[in-house]
């Protein structure tokens, strides 16, 4: 039995200074107004859900589209995207009834479909039993698929390159020919920079000016 899922969670983040900024946006008896670059960001997660059900070796798949990040990427449209980055990999795991295993080895690829695949981590052990945190992090990430996972992030944002891509997970019980039944979520941590032309008052222009 197989299931995917992919879900991305989003909220915008602005530096403390800001709330100074657009309070005083507010305030009356200020004439005229200039416009400022501001540096900003977004943090969101995405999720990527396999459900396991079986004994040996497996390989799932789960396909992550251009909607699937764009549709809740809270960036404004005069927003110019600086870069794009991967914070971090975790999992999360719940394991349903029946399962044997008690620990897994999990690697994951990342495929964009035109050429050979690219690790995103290798042989990872992934505990099942005595776990008291809610996400697993994932160390040893493999700088190649991270570079192609955030390239193709960046192309979906940016509308430069919109074709769907797949992340894959393959593994095994350990030891193997444990029962696998569990639902497994891989979360991709992102963080988009961008830059932003806002009006000021000119009282309170010392910043950096909008040139476009």
């Amino acid at each position: 039995m197989r299931r995917t899922l992919n879900r991305v969670r989003g909220a915008r983040r602005i530096a403390p200074a800001m709330a100074f900024v657009l309070a005083a946006l507010a305030l009356p008896g200020l004439l005229g107004c200039e416009k400022q670059v501001f540096h900003l960001f977004v943090d969101f997660s995405h999720e990527a859900a396999y459900e396991f059900d079986g004994t040996g070796p497996f390989t799932y798949s789960a396909t992550v589209t251009s909607p699937d990040i764009k549709d809740e990427l809270d960036i404004p449209e005069d927003g110019r995207i600086t870069r794009v980055e991967i914070k971090a990999l975790s999992l999360r795991v719940d394991t349903l009834e029946g399962n044997e295993a008690v620990a897994l080895a999990l690697t994951g690829r990342i495929d964009d479909r035109t050429g050979p695949l690219d690790l995103l981590f290798e042989n990872q052990t992934v505990p099942l039993v005595g776990l008291d945190v809610p996400y697993i992090g994932l160390n040893a990430l493999i700088e190649a698929g991270i570079t192609k996972l955030r390239n193709k992030i960046n192309g979906f944002i940016d509308e430069t390159n919109t074709a769907a891509f797949d992340i894959q997970v393959e593994g095994d019980s350990t030891p193997s020919g444990q029962r696998v039944h569990l639902l497994l979520t891989l979360v991709v941590d992102i963080t988009v920079y961008y830059d932003q032309c806002l009006d000021m008052p000119a009282a309170l222009t010392n910043g950096e000016p909008c040139e476009w």
